[in-house]
């Protein structure tokens, strides 16, 4: 554990690899549609690092910026339809943001055992729905049928993200409750994968 005369200098040098990532966002002239969407990529191995240090101040600031990538979710959607940005780049992305963030946050806690070894259940399950959708995805674009993502499934990723938000607040209840959350999310997680399997079976047969 650092102490507090330890925790400046590195809280200047993860301060400074931030500006790093984000100074290339701020001048690629990219629409605030799509910055919010990549800055969203950008933030996640930083957090990584962060969770990595193990200190109580880098914990905290983890915590921030999850809550910051979180919110991009929100803001690059509704930029999008405010300002007219909707790109094919944008629709692509969002969903791959959101997954990317999801996952490699859930494995960074299994591998820091900072979740118990049970969790790796919801957690594999969440990881293997992703997968296959993000597969049954491609396959339904190469036939140039489209699958809407559906109500259950906005819910998914806010439950998702709202898990890891609880997982991620250094209060052990709030840590606890988080640990909960995740077996309830990854139950939902793995329902709208059954409704996409569900809805897309006829293509699947078809191509067997």
């Amino acid at each position: 554990m650092l102490d507090r005369g330890q925790a400046n200098p590195h809280a200047g040098i993860m301060i400074d690899r931030l500006l790093t990532f984000l100074r290339p966002l701020l001048s690629a002239n990219l629409p605030w549609a799509n910055f919010f969407t990549v800055l969203r990529l950008a933030l996640i191995p930083m957090i990584v690092g962060l969770l990595a240090i193990a200190a109580g101040w880098s914990g905290w600031l983890a915590w921030f910026l999850f809550l910051v990538a979180a919110a991009s979710d929100w803001l690059d959607g509704y930029l999008a339809r405010r300002l007219q940005q909707q790109s094919a780049f944008g629709i692509c992305l969002d969903p791959i943001a959101d997954k990317v963030l999801v996952l490699v946050v859930l494995m960074t806690l299994l591998t820091l055992q900072q979740l118990p070894a049970i969790a790796l259940i919801p957690v594999a399950l969440i990881l293997t729905r992703e997968v296959l959708v993000a597969g049954l995805r491609e396959f339904l674009a190469l036939r140039q049928l489209p699958m809407p993502v559906t109500y259950l499934a906005k819910v998914k990723t806010t439950l998702q993200l709202l898990c890891l938000a609880l997982l991620l607040l250094p209060i052990p209840s709030a840590q606890a409750g988080g640990q909960w959350l995740l077996w309830i999310s990854a139950a939902v997680t793995a329902y709208t994968g059954l409704q996409y399997a569900w809805q897309a079976r006829k293509h699947m047969v078809l191509a067997l």
